[in-house]
C-alpha cells in the first residue's frame, strides 16, 4: 500500500494567462499515535471509530484509540510541488524498520519442531532498492523435513514487485528431497504472472488484478508496524505464493488482550489475517516486537527465540509448551484451545475436556450429557441446562435461548447471566451452554463462562473452540500422530 501521508492533489497549470489562484481547501487533520497525519475529510468520529476520506476514491477507517487529535479545517490540502505540477509525484513507500529475526516451532502437542528466520531489509540510503522481505522454514513433520523459502520485493513506492516460494521435503530414510515445488510471480501494471515448477513441468497463469493487489508478508508487516495506513480492520486482495491463492482477505489490527508470557504478564497487540479457524494471529508487545505468531492456527506456532536458544530446543526435541489439543479420556471427543491465554485443566475427569483463562477467570468445558437418553430432542435437552444452570449460579437470569447451527449441524443454545463472587467482591457474569448431537448420537454440551467485562473479547476465542470441535472417534485418533494437521505454511 502506498503512504497515505503521500497522497495529495496535483494541480496541472494552464498554457495561458491562468485565473488567479483560489485559495485550498481546508483538510481535516487526523494525527496517529504512530506520528503521521493524515489528511482529507473526516466521515465518522465516534468515541470508538474514526473513518476519514482521503482523496476521491481512498476511505480508512481506525479504532479511535489510534488516533491521538483531530483538527477539524486545521490544514490546506497539500499539493505538488510548482516544479512538479504537471505530473504527482510517486508516493513514498512506509517507512518498515528493517528486522532480523528467529523463533522457535513448536505444534499443537507442544513439541518444538523447528526453526523460522524472519528479515526485513528497508530501501537503500540511495534508494537504488526497494523493500525485501524474506522467511526461511525448517521444520519437521510425520512427513520428513519440510524447508521453506519465502521472499517478496517491493518497489521504492512500496507496490509489490515479485514473490517467491519455493518448499522441499525430505521424507525419512531418504537421501534427496522430493515433494519440490516453486512458485514465482512478478506483478505490474495491475497483472500478476505466476510460474509454477515441479518435477512434472511448469505451468504459467496470468491475472488481470488491477490496483491494490498485497503479498502476505508486507500486509502483516503493515499490519505489525502501520496499522494506521490499513486502518484497524478492512480486506485486501491478496496472492498468496504458498497455497497459490488469488483471495480477498479479512483482516483486523486492533485487538488488545493481557496475556502471559515466560511467565508474566503483558499486554499485546493482536493482529489477525483471515477469518474463524483460518485465521492467523500475531501478538505483538508494546515495542512492536511480535512474541507469537499463528502458522497454522494452533498445530504450529512460532514464538520469538535466539537464534542459538531455538536451535537447541530443536536438537533437543522439547516439549516445552503446553498442548493445544485435549482429547477426552476414552477418545470419543476432543477440541483445539486458540492460544495459551487458555490452559486445559491439569485433571480431566472421563467424559469431559476442560479448560480456563486464569488471567480473566473464565472456563470453557466439552462435556457428555449422559443423563438423556440419544432419543432426547435438543430443546429438552436445554430445558434440562436451564434447570442446571438455575441451581448452580446464584441468581441466574436467562437472557436468550433457540436452536443454532454449528458447522452445519443443529444445536440449541441457552445464555444467561448470573453473580459469581471473584477476589471478595461479587462480580456480574455471563455464560453460554451449546447442545450438540454427538456421532453416536448421545448429546454433548459446550459451555464458555466468563466476567461480563470480559466475555465479548473472549467469545471469539470460544468460537473457535467450538469450530475445532471434533466428535468422530476415529478423527480424534489421528489427532495424536503429530503432522496429521497441514502444518506447511500457508496451507490448510
Amino acid at each position: 500500500m502506498t503512504s497515505l501521508l503521500a497522497l495529495f492533489t496535483a494541480l496541472v497549470p494552464l498554457a495561458q494567462d491562468p485565473p488567479p489562484a483560489k485559495a485550498p481547501a481546508a483538510a481535516d487533520v487526523v494525527v496517529l499515535r504512530s506520528g503521521e497525519e493524515l489528511h482529507g475529510t473526516v466521515l465518522i468520529d465516534t468515541k470508538d471509530y474514526l473513518q476519514i476520506q482521503m482523496g476521491s476514491d481512498t476511505v480508512i477507517g481506525m479504532a479511535r484509540s489510534e488516533v491521538v487529535e483531530v483538527r477539524k479545517g486545521a490544514a490546506p490540502v497539500p499539493a505538488a510541488p510548482a516544479a512538479e505540477q504537471e505530473e504527482a509525484s510517486p508516493a513514498a513507500a512506509p517507512v518498515l524498520a528493517s528486522r532480523d529475526e528467529w523463533f522457535v516451532l513448536h505444534d499443537g502437542e507442544g513439541r518444538c519442531v523447528g526453526t523460522l528466520h524472519a528479515t526485513l531489509r528497508g530501501p537503500e540510503p540511495d534508494g537504488s532498492a526497494g523493500i525485501r522481505l524474506a522467511e526461511e522454514w525448517d521444520f519437521v513433520t510425520e512427513r520428513g523435513r519440510t524447508q521453506v523459502t519465502r521472499l517478496e520485493t517491493l518497489a521504492e513506492d512500496g507496490t509489490p514487485s515479485t514473490c517467491f516460494y519455493h518448499e522441499r521435503t525430505q521424507h525419512p530414510g531418504e537421501r534427496h528431497p522430493r515433494d519440490e515445488r516453486l512458485v514465482r510471480g512478478t506483478y505490474a501494471e495491475g497483472v500478476l504472472k505466476v510460474v509454477r515448477t515441479t518435477d512434472k513441468g511448469s505451468e504459467h497463469r496470468e491475472y488481470s488484478v488491477g490496483p491494490g493487489l498485497a503479498f502476505p508478508l508486507h500486509l502483516h508487516e503493515l499490519l505489525r508496524q502501520r496499522p494506521g495506513l490499513t486502518g484497524s480492520q478492512g480486506a485486501r486482495v491478496v496472492y498468496d505464493s504458498a497455497t497459490e491463492e488469488l483471495i480477498q482477505r479479512p483482516y483486523r489490527a486492533d485487538v488488545r488482550r493481557r496475556v502471559e508470557i515466560d511467565g508474566r504478564q503483558i499486554d499485546v497487540r493482536e493482529a489477525s489475517v483471515g477469518v474463524g479457524p483460518a485465521a492467523r494471529a500475531e501478538w505483538i508487545d508494546g515495542n512492536g516486537r511480535v512474541v507469537r505468531r499463528e502458522v497454522s492456527g494452533p498445530a504450529l506456532v512460532a514464538v520469538r527465540a535466539a537464534r542459538d536458544v531455538a536451535e537447541a530446543m530443536v536438537e533437543r526435541q522439547a516439549k516445552a509448551y503446553p498442548a493445544a489439543v485435549q482429547r477426552e479420556a476414552e477418545g470419543r471427543f476432543s477440541f483445539w484451545l486458540p492460544n495459551p491465554i487458555w490452559r486445559f485443566d491439569a485433571d480431566q475427569e472421563p467424559g469431559q475436556v476442560s479448560a480456563t483463562a486464569p488471567i480473566y477467570e473464565a472456563s470453557a468445558c466439552a462435556m457428555l450429557l449422559d443423563q438423556f437418553s440419544p432419543a432426547t430432542h435438543l430443546a429438552t435437552a436445554a430445558d434440562g441446562v436451564e434447570r442446571w444452570l438455575r441451581a448452580v449460579c446464584r441468581g441466574f437470569e436467562l437472557r436468550a435461548r433457540g436452536p443454532v447451527e454449528v458447522r452445519g449441524q443443529s444445536g440449541f443454545a441457552v445464555e444467561g447471566a448470573y453473580q459469581r463472587s471473584l477476589g471478595g467482591r461479587q462480580v456480574r457474569c455471563e455464560v453460554l451452554v451449546i447442545v450438540l448431537r454427538a456421532r453416536d448420537e448421545r448429546l454433548i454440551a459446550l459451555c464458555f463462562a466468563a466476567p461480563a467485562n470480559d466475555f465479548d473479547a473472549l467469545r471469539p476465542d470460544f468460537d473457535r473452540m467450538v469450530e475445532s470441535l471434533e466428535l468422530h472417534p476415529a478423527a480424534v485418533a489421528a489427532e495424536a500422530r503429530p503432522g496429521r494437521r497441514k502444518l506447511v505454511p500457508g496451507t490448510r
